[in-house]
């Protein structure tokens, strides 16, 4: 047994890990297949709950198969495998699938529509990355993630509202149909929700996260500051627009059913399971066309359109040059001449107008009212951490990851649940892409941006040396006379190199375009700022000046322990104070609401403390402790729920 230890020790880790893949595997497939192997022959669990963990067995065992490729790729095509190991993972998925159906014997028809796949992954792929392009861009730049970013999303859509619903353009909105479509108040609403946006996030930088950046405030500090910006700006949008449901109609026309594009498209059948004289794979026969609306196609040009002018000011012109630097080393960047506040402001505006945009374009789309950002917000973050926090071309791949498989996983989720007497598993759509970035970061950890860099790096590595292979071989040609030396064989570029030459002469011709641009705007947003920060300036001087004066009577350092404990206190006492001399029927409704205030502060008492004691061990902000208080919260809900509805009848 030693020697066996010490040789599986010894072994390399891959092999190790295929081995454990191929025990899981094997075991997982008897329980499918056969009802044997360890969870079967348990008999610990049954039903369901036996078939999901059988299924997360095999789904575990294809992980760790993928991994060990991985770790066996040679450098020159580590890129390229990171690249298709999302195609893998949902190529595994379908396996696990094909196993589960054929061991309940049951069969499943998933209609693949092409065309609405295709289309309907670009429109969501868009709308999460109208969200996921602020946060990268904020996160590369400031590093921090800032959960405001969807709540300006939604100030960009209430300003198009607002411009649709002002004197100028409300008889454009609400003039009869003439079968002819406006695009005055969509251009004008656009403009206006990226300026005004990113001037509110320009705002809101100079007067919260520019303080915390003087005082070195950790990342979790701005991130948990963000919350509260995000809180704050959503009872603002509540108190103005109430809770009501609102669309964005730049024209009656655009609402009609002619207001579409008509996509010829073929619908792909997969038969998996206990398939009878049926193919695996084949295509139906008399498809419909599939209808495309014309307000998702400017959601998907606008949004793409600006992440790629976004692309060229980073990578073509002076200014983006600075973020760049600024996102690399802040005080490298500061003492070679970069004024590092004013690039965190633009990048602030930027963000902020780009999220503006989206939402000024997703109104047109989907119902606004103050809710809809907490749904984009989370595959947003889906989004930048699949294509590596901070990369701008890995949260575009990511968003099209994410969104394609949001549209694809609809008819898989249909198609499966028909056939395992679950119809409403189409509802689990929501949460597919977030099970698949767990599977991908499992295996690329980094996530798929880093592999883009990597890539690149090595491509101008091979540039370099082809640069010096050929000024070698010029160089052995005029020396031939004394000595004879064959010359190396000069570099012939392939086809991505010469896609990539284009590519780089084209973002040559755009960014010089973009760098004038750029620079009358950073003028013009300089002059209209010195004034207003001069006296903002003063006023916060004379503020902080007045603020710095002892008080004797009573001083209390926030930052201590006591004196955290007395702000507390007080505020504590405070919000009881509030509720006690709100307006009830009775002394016993009154009781009710302090004791209510005090059992909620009891329970987000102990989740903070969950969340503290695993950030001060880890380094990391789980938010995942959420996760948990609902489990602890459906058990007791389970427990003491009637037999009668299915619950256990703990109740007294």
């Amino acid at each position: 047994m030693t020697e066996i230890k010490d040789r599986w020790i010894g072994s390399p880790v891959w092999q190790r890990r295929l081995l454990l893949s191929a025990v899981l595997f094997i075991d997982s497939y008897l329980g499918v297949i056969h009802n044997a192997g360890v969870i079967a022959w348990s008999g610990v669990v049954s039903g369901d709950l036996k078939w999901m963990l059988l299924a997360m067995e095999m789904m575990a065992s294809g992980l760790l198969s993928i991994n060990a490729f991985l770790a066996v790729t040679r450098d020159r095509w580590r890129t390229g495998s990171l690249l298709v190991t999302p195609f893998l993972i949902a190529l595994f998925g379908f396996v696990v699938l094909e196993f589960l159906l054929t061991g309940v014997n049951r069969s499943a028809t998933i209609n693949f529509n092409l065309a609405s796949i295709s289309l309907s992954g670009l429109y969501w792929s868009a709308a999460y990355l109208s969200v996921a392009i602020g946060l990268s861009l904020t996160y590369k730049v400031q590093r921090y993630a800032n959960f405001a970013q969807v709540e300006l999303l939604l100030v960009g859509a209430y300003v198009a509202l607002l411009l649709m619903w002002s004197d100028r353009f409300f008889p454009q909105s609400d003039a009869p149909k003439d079968g002819s479509l406006e695009w005055e108040l969509l251009i004008w609403a656009g403009i206006a929700a990226f300026i005004i946006t990113g001037l509110i996030g320009l705002l809101i930088d100079r007067l919260v996260y520019k303080r915390l950046r003087r005082k070195l405030a950790t990342p979790q500090v701005m991130m948990i500051t963000s919350l509260g910006v995000a809180l704050i700006l959503r009872g603002l949008l509540f108190m103005r627009f109430g809770a009501g449901i609102h669309r964005f109609v730049p024209d009656r026309d655009w609402r009609l059913s002619t207001s579409r594009f008509e996509i010829p498209t073929e619908r792909l059948q997969l038969h998996l399971g206990d398939r009878i004289n049926a193919p695996l794979m084949e295509l139906a026969d008399k498809v419909t066309p599939y209808s495309f609306t014309y307000t998702r196609i400017t959601l998907i040009v606008g949004v793409f359109g600006a992440v790629a002018l976004l692309l060229l000011l980073l990578h073509r012109t002076r200014l983006g040059r600075q973020m760049r630097a600024v996102a690399d080393n802040p005080d490298l960047a500061a003492s070679s001449g970069i004024h590092v506040e004013r690039v965190h402001g633009t990048s602030a505006f930027l963000s902020a107008g780009l999220a503006g945009l989206g939402g000024a374009l997703l109104s047109g789309v989907l119902p606004i009212n103050p809710e809809l950002g907490i749904t984009l917000l989370l595959p947003a973050f889906a989004v930048v951490v699949l294509g590596s926090i901070g990369s701008i071309p890995g949260v575009i791949i990511g968003a099209l990851i994410v969104g394609l498989l949001r549209a694809a996983s609809e008819p898989v989720l249909i198609g499966a649940g028909n056939a395992l007497d679950r119809p409403t598993a189409s509802g689990f759509a929501e949460i597919t892409p977030f099970i698949f970035m767990i599977g991908l970061l499992l295996i690329a950890p980094s996530g798929i941006g880093h592999a883009i860099q990597n890539w690149n790096i090595e491509r101008g590595r091979k540039r370099r040396h082809a640069a010096e292979a050929e000024s070698d071989s010029q160089a052995d040609g005029s020396s031939s006379q004394i000595r004879d030396l064959p010359a190396p064989a000069p570099y012939e570029p392939g086809l991505m190199d010469r896609v990539s030459e284009q590519r780089d002469q084209l973002f040559r011709f755009l960014g010089d375009a973009m760098s004038v641009f750029s620079s009358l705007v950073t003028e013009f947003r300089g002059r209209l700022w010195h004034p207003i920060a001069n006296v903002t300036h003063t006023g916060t001087r004379t503020i902080t000046d007045h603020a710095k004066r002892p008080v004797r009577w009573l001083h209390v350092d926030r930052e201590t322990e006591r004196g955290s404990w007395i702000a507390f206190a007080v505020l504590f006492l405070l919000l009881v104070a509030v509720v006690w001399f709100l307006p009830s029927v009775s002394n016993l409704t009154k009781i009710l609401q302090v004791a209510r205030i005090v059992t909620l502060v009891g329970i987000f008492a102990l989740m903070t403390f969950s969340l503290n004691l695993h950030t001060g061990i880890t380094g990391m902000t789980n938010f995942g402790v959420i996760f948990f208080v609902g489990i602890g919260a459906i058990t007791v809900g389970l427990l003491a729920a009637p037999v009668e509805t299915n619950g256990y009848g703990w109740a007294p």
